[in-house]
């Protein structure tokens, strides 16, 4: 299955995924966090060998399938230390 990856443009953690194509202003979501979002990955390969962070590739499938889409959160922190 390839899906398409948004982002909530107010809530940069929460993340959206529907099948690859899906117009996603047809969607009927009760959050408000989802009312603006933006692409950040076009027709992912849900075979494929990688794995985006925070998405449950099996819970998203099913999701999808049952619901039409997948809401799911990521939060990845970078941080720096410096040595001396």
């Amino acid at each position: 299955m390839q899906i398409d990856i948004y982002q909530s443009v107010t809530q940069p953690k929460k993340h959206l995924s529907v099948a690859a194509d899906t117009d996603v202003n047809l969607l009927n979501l009760e959050d408000p966090d989802y009312a603006n979002v933006r692409l950040i990955q076009r027709g992912f390969d849900t075979l494929g060998l990688a794995r985006p962070a925070g998405l449950d590739i099996s819970a998203a499938i099913a999701g999808i399938e049952i619901e039409g889409y997948y809401l799911h959160s990521a939060d990845i922190e970078i941080g720096w230390e410096q040595q001396s």
